[in-house]
């Protein structure tokens, strides 16, 4: 029973992973069956059910799979984004794109996949409109589309203390079209801290008529965001000061196990490993603890 996975999420059912990302920041996947875990992202989703099940209804839909009629969602991920003394700003980017570029690669058309070091790209492909289904086949094996949810462990009080920035209405094709632009990679969006570098400030005001946000808040504070919203961690200038945030993200059911099957002749199967059902968040949310079944 220790060897437990729920497809196409990051969820851990019995021990903690480290999994590091950047210079001096990673995520911490939490254990489901830890009680402090449970009860921790219980209290946070009683309270929230209500929010995160309104919001979850302006999500986009996966082409080719229909969710649940009554906004039923699922923890696709929990963690702790931990980011230790001196790490630096992060790029600006989005957990997942409401578009992707298309590719000429030796004579065979790329669509998705190498984001990073495809020189052959020749456009931006909107994912049909900012209302309709986003396109499948370029997310095959990735996150669904979902909404996060950071419960602040500390207080972030200033910018020095390395708060995520976000970037207002840029949760959208077109946002995402001018921030990574038809090489599918951003410019621009790594130089300098956001307050004081006029390049940082210049991409911010091309990709977002809002400015930007900056998380700074008090302990037991929640931010909730769509995933695909443009943002980062700001760089951690407090002698001595680690942050951590706990957080979880929720996305209609079924949409992560329907994308990491998507092109497989047969469900994928982890050898050694027991699939379980769907944890659902409003299970959680009332009893308070982890039912695996």
């Amino acid at each position: 029973k220790d060897l437990l996975y729920t497809a196409g999420t990051r969820l851990r059912f019995t021990e903690s992973v480290d999994v590091g990302f950047a210079a001096r920041r990673s995520d911490l996947l939490l254990p489901l069956r830890d009680p402090v875990v449970a009860k921790s992202i219980g209290e946070a989703a009683g309270q929230l059910l209500g929010i995160l099940n309104e919001a979850s209804k302006q999500l986009p839909r996966l082409h080719g799979h229909e969710p649940a009629g009554d906004s039923t969602l699922e923890v696709v991920e929990m963690a702790s984004l931990v980011a230790l003394e001196g790490s630096e700003h992060q790029a600006v980017h989005a957990d997942y794109r409401r578009g992707y570029p298309t590719a000429a690669k030796q004579g065979r058309e790329v669509i998705g996949g190498d984001f990073q070091g495809n020189r052959g790209v020749n456009s931006w492909v909107d994912d049909s409109s900012d209302d309709g289904p986003l396109d499948t086949a370029a997310r095959a094996g990735k996150m669904p589309p979902r909404l996060v949810v950071f419960v602040y462990l500390q207080d972030i009080p200033s910018k020095a203390h390395g708060p995520t920035v976000f970037l207002p209405a840029t949760h959208t094709s077109a946002a995402h079209r001018r921030a990574y632009g038809t090489a599918g990679r951003l410019s621009g969006s790594g130089v300098g801290p956001i307050t004081t570098s006029p390049s940082s400030r210049a991409f911010v005001s091309a990709q977002s008529q809002h400015g930007a946000e900056v998380a700074t808040v008090k302990c037991g504070d929640c931010v909730i965001y769509d995933a695909s919203v443009l943002h980062f961690g700001g760089a951690q200038r407090i002698p001595g000061f680690d942050r951590a945030i706990f957080y979880f993200g929720v996305a209609p059911v079924g949409g992560a196990e329907y994308l990491q099957d998507l092109g497989r002749k047969e469900p994928l199967v982890m050898e050694g490993f027991e699939k379980v059902k769907p944890v659902l968040l409003r299970d959680v949310a009332v009893t308070r603890e982890v039912p695996l079944q």
